[in-house]
């Protein structure tokens, strides 16, 4: 069975929409530059561009002055490798001590005489005083501490001496009358202390055996009546003491020269002196000699 037919009505025709015509870019005239496509990374690259012109503009960095170049140092030729050194302790190096032990010998000479003439360059006659000596003296001492020294000293002398008054002249010779006199000996042993500093130094020594064989002193006998023995020191009376200075010569060898003070008493023979006396004599006498500090 067929559907009735509606009735058609018409209805008012609707407008269709009117789309705009595309927009083109504008023609691009010859010799023109063409505008810049707008795309999402031209985007971003203008917004960094604005960022950093946003930013505060820093100072420029003031230059800094070139040195100018130095002339290069001309190069020295290489020298040989030195030998090695072993290293030293800190402080200054402190001097290297002598060797401990220490000889010397010296020697002495001495002539004295005394005359009368009737003119100066007159004929010789007999003298009013002679006196002529010798002298040897050796010392042998240690290093005990620091500058000072301890050992043992020999002294030998010998020596002849006269002595007499003027009695007038024969001719043109004087004459003298009486003579007293005659030769001597005399040796002394005994210990030695020495102080030092540098070159110079100071001794001081006793006379522990001192004797003395003199021809001129038969004056002088003992309770037994003997002339001829040797006369002996007083042990308490019996010193000797020098002041000198050494000059090195070489590392062991030196040149001594020494002034020496000596003091005795004699007051005995084999027996004491008659009456108790004693005999006392004083002297000074220089020396020369060397030095020698072997290496031990």
């Amino acid at each position: 069975m067929r559907r009735p037919l509606l009735p058609v009505t018409r209805r008012a025709a609707m407008p269709l929409p009117v789309r705009p015509p595309p927009m083109r870019p504008p023609p691009v005239r010859p010799g023109a530059a063409r505008p810049l496509a707008v795309t999402p990374l031209t985007l971003a690259l203008l917004t960094l561009a604005s960022v950093a012109q946003a930013q505060p503009a820093q100072p420029p960095t003031p230059a800094q002055p070139t040195t100018p170049a130095q002339p290069a140092a001309p190069t020295a030729p290489a020298q040989p490798a030195a030998p090695t050194t072993p290293a030293q302790p800190d402080g200054p190096a402190e001097p290297t001590p002598p060797p401990p032990l220490r000889l010397d010998l010296g020697l002495t000479f001495s002539r004295f005489e005394q005359q009368v003439k009737t003119e100066v360059g007159g004929a010789r006659g007999e003298r009013l005083v002679e006196e002529t000596a010798f002298g040897a003296a050796a010392m042998a001492t240690w290093r005990l501490w620091g500058p000072l020294e301890g050992g043992l000293f020999v002294q030998y002398d010998v020596g002849r001496r006269a002595s007499g008054r003027f009695a007038g002249f024969d001719g043109d010779r004087a004459v003298v009358e009486p003579s007293v006199g005659g030769a001597y000996q005399e040796l002394w042993v005994g210990p030695l202390v020495r102080g030092s500093w540098r070159g110079a130094f100071v001794e001081l020594g006793w006379g522990a055996v001192g004797l003395r064989w003199d021809d001129a002193r038969d004056d002088l006998p003992d309770e037994d009546g003997d002339t001829d023995a040797a006369l002996r020191t007083r042990p308490s009376i019996a010193w000797l003491a020098a002041l000198g200075y050494a000059v090195p010569l070489t590392e062991v060898w030196a040149l001594a020269v020494r002034l020496e003070y000596r003091v005795r008493y004699y007051d005995r023979r084999d027996a004491a002196l008659t009456d108790d006396i004693a005999h006392g004599t004083q002297n000074f006498t220089p020396f020369i000699g060397v030095a020698w500090r072997p290496t031990l």
